[in-house]
């Protein structure tokens, strides 16, 4: 196929880059591109629909678990606090919402049947399906770019490790093998690495690797308790949650 630019906008830094079109593949949509330089060369590693995400009716409101009914269940409700809307409604514990990338579903956990699933809810039809379906529990998921794949943590073999999970075949995919906890996933924006909580050193601590669980390395390494990690949009900053004494703290790390 062929590209046709008739707005970009660019932004570089170091090796990577992100580009804004308002036109792809004679396509009339925007899109925000993510790349990278590989050997000297431009190379587009990922990219996401912005005229999608625009047109969800559900875009900008926000995703939270609450009791406030007696049970815990996920709501949806716009910034400024107005409207919640009960979206699982269920007599199981529901927690860990997370938004697909074109704002159309969420994937969450479910206590129902006394076992941690993930399920996804489309919310047009508001129809709620098991995706993982397993004897043992399955927590935390997180959601690749591209809407194809879905990160989570599991003690399906015993201890906690960190897989994937194809949403067209269900078919996993173990990413991490030690035998400590490794828990709290997050897919970068550009796709290439997950960033993930891990206590193998003695304590918790953030760690990064490619995803297919490679080049494995602990990003704070140090003698407290950090949790928690969160991309920012250009997948250049980690934040996350530090125990300092008796009391927590957010920081940011540049791995640009």
């Amino acid at each position: 196929g062929w590209l046709r630019l008739s707005r970009v906008g660019f932004n570089l830094e170091g090796d990577k880059a992100l580009v804004y079109l308002d036109s792809f593949r004679c396509k009339s949509e925007d899109f925000l591109l993510y790349l990278e330089k590989q050997e000297g060369a431009w190379i587009m590693v990922n990219y996401i629909s912005l005229s999608s995400l625009a047109n969800s009716s559900y875009f900008g409101r926000i995703l939270f678990e609450t009791n406030r009914d007696g049970n815990q269940e996920i709501y949806m409700v716009n910034p400024d606090g107005s409207d919640p809307l009960n979206l699982t409604k269920s007599t199981a514990i529901d927690f860990s919402p997370t938004w697909s990338p074109d704002r159309n579903s969420i994937a969450y956990n479910s206590g129902i049947g006394g076992n941690a699933e993930i399920f996804i809810l489309d919310l047009e039809n508001m129809r709620s399906i098991n995706i993982t379906n397993n004897p043992a529990k399955d927590w935390e998921p997180n959601w690749s770019l591209d809407g194809s794949q879905i990160v989570f943590f599991t003690d399906r073999d015993g201890f906690s490790e960190i897989y994937t999970l194809m949403l067209d075949s269900l078919a996993t995919q173990r990413l991490t093998t030690s035998d400590f906890y490794d828990r709290q996933p997050a897919w970068s924006p550009n796709g290439n690495q997950i960033a993930f909580s891990s206590d193998q050193d003695g304590d918790w601590e953030i760690f990064l690797m490619d995803k297919n669980g490679m080049n494995e390395i602990n990003l704070t390494n140090n003698e407290v308790f950090d949790l928690g990690p969160a991309w920012s949009p250009d997948g250049s900053m980690l934040v996350y949650a530090s125990k300092l004494g008796d009391h927590w703290e957010i920081f940011s790390m540049d791995i640009s």
